[in-house]
């Protein structure tokens, strides 16, 4: 598997305490991704937890924080599954995107870019 941050998921951990947090950092959290993040394209995350505090894992939730929906598949284990948006949803979206009008100085009240003219 190769290592990388991937945009579609993240892992939260539920730990209960059994002991004060002395450790720096209590908890650890790596993750690993595998397959082709392409349009439509299916690819798995894993989860390494390490607690460094003697605290005890209760459970492991993959959640999607941006970005067009993905599905995700096993969001209660430690490797989910996450089925990609299909290129037509991408394409879509950058369009509106793309269609949203520009930032403009009048819509804050102030000028958002200053320059000077030379003489």
């Amino acid at each position: 598997m190769k290592t990388s941050k991937h945009p579609f998921a993240l892992a939260a951990i539920l730990l209960a305490a059994s002991a004060a947090f002395a450790a720096d950092p209590p908890v650890t959290v790596t993750m690993a991704v595998a397959g082709d993040p392409a349009p439509g394209a299916t690819v798995t995350a894993k989860a390494n937890v390490a607690i460094n505090d003697g605290s005890t894992l209760l459970g492991v939730k993959w959640t999607q924080t941006g970005g067009l929906d993905a599905t995700l598949s096993n969001a209660t284990t430690d490797t989910v599954s996450i089925v990609l948006p299909d290129r037509v949803r991408f394409r879509e979206n950058l369009i509106r995107i793309l269609e949203e009008p520009p930032i403009t100085n009048a819509m804050y009240g102030r000028r958002l870019i200053s320059h000077r003219v030379a003489d």
